[in-house]
């Protein structure tokens, strides 16, 4: 099976704990110097709330919950400023109590014809096994979880499946 290029990547960072989401805000990160100030004149800021921030700069789309902080780049190049935001963010939040973090690499491939779709899906898990069931069986969603171990908290969960940004014959890679 030839393995096609990755079309698109994107990283996104998931902070789950207990954030007070009205202070993340772009003026904030650019009056702890973590962002230039350009970032606050050009931001796209969707709502500073009680209860949500979302927003986006130019490299990172922020959106922050009481439960959770989001860093979403769909640009490779940022992935480093992105990460380097996230420490940031939490060395100003040295209070904030972190419960879980999650690093999520999603790349988008495509494929010229259905054909090749549709036998990269046959590849990862046959179809074969389904005809009985199912008239024409096609791969929609593959998940594989690496199983727990008391050695490391650390969970890789891979998911393989139909790609929302590429279209017809798309498939999204995440781990």
């Amino acid at each position: 099976m030839k393995i096609q290029k990755p079309i698109i990547k994107n990283l996104s960072i998931v902070l789950v704990g207990r954030f007070n989401p009205p202070i993340i805000t772009p003026a904030w990160l650019a009056l702890k110097g973590l962002v230039r100030e350009s970032e606050i004149e050009n931001a796209d800021v969707k709502i500073i709330h009680s209860e949500i921030s979302h927003f986006i700069l130019s490299f990172v789309e922020l959106n922050v919950t009481s439960e959770k902080m989001i860093l979403y780049c769909e640009n490779e190049a940022d992935f480093e400023l992105v990460k380097d935001l996230a420490v940031s963010v939490l060395n100003y939040l040295k209070e904030t109590p972190i419960t879980a973090i999650g690093l999520n690499n999603t790349t988008h491939f495509a494929f010229s014809k259905e054909e090749e779709y549709i036998n990269f899906g046959n590849w990862l898990a046959p179809h074969k096994i389904w005809k009985d069931k199912i008239d024409e069986p096609r791969l929609f969603e593959l998940k594989i979880l690496e199983p727990f171990k008391e050695s490391s908290p650390v969970k890789t969960l891979v998911t393989i499946t139909i790609s929302e940004k590429i279209k017809p014959f798309g498939v999204s890679y995440s781990n």
